[in-house]
């Protein structure tokens, strides 16, 4: 008998595959429709799931070493099960007879059984290989968009601004497993009494390094059921993210505007702070009521606070004539920098896109600076590791507006392992266990 996780694993790379829905809200859809189902069971179909994106590339390239004859792209559900097969032969140390039986019957029970026994054989090959080794240093980058499992494009396009080694690194630090890693809700709890209470029940836990309310979750355990979860005490938030909202430095009596704010976890960091007066915007509905609910359940939504508003933060006409004195503008991005979070960013993201998400900045930052006052900060972010999005999109702006400088993030703010030589924030993926991120700060001088 095929296990439940193997089958709702299966069944969401093949919807993933059909179509351009996020493989997280499949995986969290399929797994509703099975209440009771264990928790290992539940870890084990979304490993397998996002362990198949993940390593795509290179499953395909084995596999198909392995066929006589090429297997149709059409056939989604053959496809799927081979790789979910060999992904757990080769990155999760299950026997092969096993992952084998289970991928071989979940085809027989399909409408595509005829090919049962051409899957067989081909795992059967397959799981008898050597397993795949790292190129040399000579290799070809279409030797490292193999077996990284990266589109070549995007290994080429990073080639021309890295050296191999540091190639190299941003690959394998796209590849890793993300702990799970929260923000503390200081209105609510403390770092100390929070990881005290999840070690007596035996929850993994370690301090981030670089923020005073980050916990790292190397177990990746079930967020929605660690204690704590309802009673609103922490969010969901890589640590490269939690150092965004410090940056501005707010403080009592600061009236800050959110402009791209879903889905609310910097909102909730600067809610937690007593006495400063927040605005959030978010363009789309959906995201709006996913930033309310998060900040209902941390408790930090209170009649008037924050202000929200549903709407695009570059029409003049919403917030007619309010101004603010400090600005968070995290840009909406490529997100190559949460490629280890998000794997289907390699496979959905297109060449093209990120010189127009570069002019969409652009034109976002121009639109929100004109609310900032004289003597004002504002701190620009994305999740990106694209120049275009970050640096030049910087440049960009302050060659048309002389009455802005950048306002260099120094030492004692953000470790130097962090920080650039002019002053921005910019962290690799994987770097001390984070994920890929990048921040401005500018001052309105006049």
């Amino acid at each position: 008998m095929t296990t439940p996780a193997r089958t709702i694993a299966l069944h969401a790379l093949v919807r993933w595959e059909e179509g351009t829905a996020h493989l997280e809200d499949i995986l969290e859809e399929a797994l509703q429709q099975h209440p009771h189902l264990e928790r290992r069971e539940r870890g084990l179909a979304w490993q397998i799931a996002v362990g198949v994106v993940r390593h795509r590339a290179l499953l395909d390239h084995c596999l198909l070493a392995c066929m006589q004859h090429p297997l149709a792209a059409s056939q989604l559900l053959v496809w799927s099960a081979l790789r979910s097969a060999l992904f757990q032969v080769l990155f999760l140390r299950v026997p092969a007879h096993a992952a084998l039986y289970e991928s071989v019957n979940l085809i027989k029970n399909s409408r595509y059984s005829a090919k049962a026994g051409f899957a067989n054989a081909v795992l059967r090959n397959a799981s008898r290989q050597p397993p795949p080794t790292p190129p040399g240093e000579e290799a070809p980058l279409k030797d490292l968009a193999t077996y990284y499992a990266y589109p070549l494009w995007l290994v080429e396009r990073w080639a021309k601004s890295l050296s191999r080694p540091q190639l190299v690194q941003r690959l394998q630090g796209g590849n890793q497993i993300a702990p799970l890693t929260v923000q503390v809700n200081s209105a609510l709890q403390n770092r100390e009494q929070l990881m005290a209470k999840w070690q007596q029940q035996e929850i993994a836990c370690l301090p981030g390094p670089h923020n005073p309310h980050a916990i790292l979750l190397p177990d990746n355990p079930f967020f929605p059921a660690l204690p704590g979860y309802n009673q609103g005490w922490f969010a969901a938030q890589d640590q490269a993210a939690q150092l965004v909202v410090p940056l501005l430095s707010p403080a009592v009596g600061d009236r800050v505007l959110d402009a791209c704010a879903a889905p609310g976890g910097k909102s909730a960091q600067l809610l937690a702070i007593t006495g400063v007066q927040v605005t959030v915007v978010e363009k789309e509905p959906e995201r709006m009521a996913l930033l309310q609910n998060n900040l209902s359940r941390l408790k930090l939504q209170t009649a008037g606070r924050p202000l929200c508003f549903t709407g695009d933060v570059m029409v003049p006409t919403l917030l007619p004539r309010v101004t603010f004195n400090k600005i968070l503008l995290d840009a909406p991005c490529s997100a190559t920098g949460v490629i280890r979070r998000h794997p289907e960013i390699k496979w959905r993201l297109q060449p093209e896109a990120i010189a127009q998400l570069a002019r969409r900045q652009l034109q976002l930052l121009t639109a929100v600076a004109r609310r900032l006052e004289k003597g004002g900060t504002l701190v620009y972010a994305t999740c990106s590791l694209e120049e275009e999005e970050n640096q030049q999109v910087i440049q960009a702006f302050l060659d048309r507006h002389s009455n802005w400088r950048i306002h260099p993030i120094t030492p004692d703010q953000l470790s130097p392992t962090l920080l650039t030589p002019q002053g921005f924030m910019r962290i690799e993926p994987g770097q001390d266990n984070m994920d890929g991120h990048f921040a401005a700060r500018l001052v309105r001088v006049s």
